[in-house]
Order: C-alpha cells, then structure tokens, then sequence
C-alpha cells in the first residue's frame, strides 16, 4: 500500500526559511538561472503568492521595492501587478484624478499601494513627479502654495 502524498503545500513551504513576518523568507530549493527560486517549474514567489492569497490569473507577482531578495517568498513582500507590454513598460495603473488624490493624500505610500494595487515606489515615483509628471507638478505647487490661481 502507498502512503499519502504530501500537499503540495506542505512540500513547498519546506523549502522556505520562514523567519518572522517582517522577514524576507528565502527559498531553499532550486534555482533557475537568473536567481529567483523554481518549484516544480513555477517562480516560487509565484507559488508563495497563490498559496496565501489566491491565483493572480494574469496578473505579475513582484517583490516590494523594499525586498532586495529574489529568493523571498513572504507573502507580505510580494504584489501582483499588470504585465509589462511589448514596449517593455507595464500599462499605466493610474488616471490623472487618482494620481492627484495620491498627492494630495496625507496616506503613506504603503498604504497607498495597497489602495491603488501597485507598489510604495510607483507611489514616490508620482509624488516627486517621476510619473505623471504634468499633473503632480501642478497640483504640488497648488498645495505648497507656490502657485496662484486665476480667481484670486
């Protein structure tokens, strides 16, 4: 008689240090060629993802900006995101009006992220102007006050 196959999550989290949650978990098992962990012919942190949030479809997991690990597999530093097009840039997230709500909201920009479905550095990205230029310069000159408007 055969015993028991092993959940596939069980044979996963085996493999992955886990050592606090605000840890980078690294992966222990194999490694594909450009450093992110394989498990069983899928990114780990993909695995990870799909394990303790559910299926991402379509969607790209990535690591927060803040994880500098590609072998780390904590759900709290992973994302999902839309994937990148041919040109190699993902689709814009955002449209001019939540681009002002994200400057002018006091939020931080971990909070931001998870409203918006995108990562704290897209949100400084924004706010110093990096991304949607044209709309965030202006309406930072409006809040500081730098810039009058016409009916005054």
């Amino acid at each position: 008689m055969s015993r028991p196959r092993t959940p596939v999550e069980d044979r996963f989290w085996a493999k992955v240090e886990r050592w606090g949650p605000e840890a980078c978990w690294p992966y222990r098992g194999h490694l594909r060629g450009d450093g992110y962990g394989d498990f069983n012919g899928e990114l780990a942190h993909r695995v990870a993802y799909r394990i303790s949030k559910g299926d991402p479809g379509d969607l790209e997991v990535q690591h927060l900006s803040e994880c500098t690990s590609r072998l780390c597999c904590n759900p709290s530093h992973l994302v999902t995101t839309k994937r990148r097009s041919a040109g190699g840039r993902p689709p814009s997230k955002l449209t001019v009006a939540a681009a002002a709500e994200i400057v002018a909201s006091p939020l931080s920009a971990k909070a931001l992220a998870a409203h918006y479905d995108t990562s704290p550095a897209y949100i400084y990205r924004v706010r110093s102007g990096a991304r949607w230029a044209g709309a965030t310069a202006q309406l930072r000159r409006l809040r500081d006050g730098s810039e009058s408007t016409d009916q005054e």
